[in-house]
């Protein structure tokens, strides 16, 4: 299968319009972080992605860092909300010494829940509700992709969404 590499320069946000999550669904993403990022970024998937091509874009992404730390934002528009500060994880791979590590990176919905899986193993998890509202996702149903931070030179190999 085809490989997407982006090699950073300001943070992205790549998407395809037909990937979306409905309902219950599993959307998943193959990482490749092929060398080091000063100060260290990172990379991840993103669910619920509403309005990306305007000013009060929203999306909820899990993203992880070459030192083996992972995080949860919710981006809307200018506004950045950080569910998860960066915390460490046993089952993220972090970085050799030439900066080089792969991770799969996925979100889990269900009726209830929504899970980042990373490498196999839940790392947080929210009641769906808590996650949409005023200020929060427009729902959690909608556009999934990819989210890559300044500097960061990543390579995705597989990406997909299973309903």
């Amino acid at each position: 299968s085809a490989a997407l590499h982006v090699t950073g320069g300001p943070a992205v946000t790549l998407w395809h319009p037909g990937s979306r999550g409905a309902g219950r669904f599993m959307a998943w993403g193959s990482f490749t972080q092929t060398r080091a990022s000063n100060p260290p970024g990172s990379y991840g998937l993103f669910i619920g992605g509403t309005s990306l091509d305007g000013k009060d874009y929203n999306i909820l992404y899990c993203a992880v860092f070459g030192n083996g730390a992972y995080s949860i934002k919710h981006r809307l528009g200018g506004e950045l909300h950080t569910l998860v500060e960066r915390r460490a994880s046993g089952a993220i791979r972090p970085a050799d010494a030439r900066g080089k590590a792969s991770n799969a990176i996925g979100w889990l919905v269900d009726e209830s829940h929504v899970s980042c899986v990373i490498n196999g193993t839940t790392v947080s998890s929210f009641p769906r509700t808590l996650l949409v509202g005023p200020g929060k996702l427009e729902s959690i149903d909608g556009i999934v992709g990819l989210h890559v931070d300044r500097d960061v030179e990543v390579r995705i190999a597989e990406f997909g969404v299973r309903h």
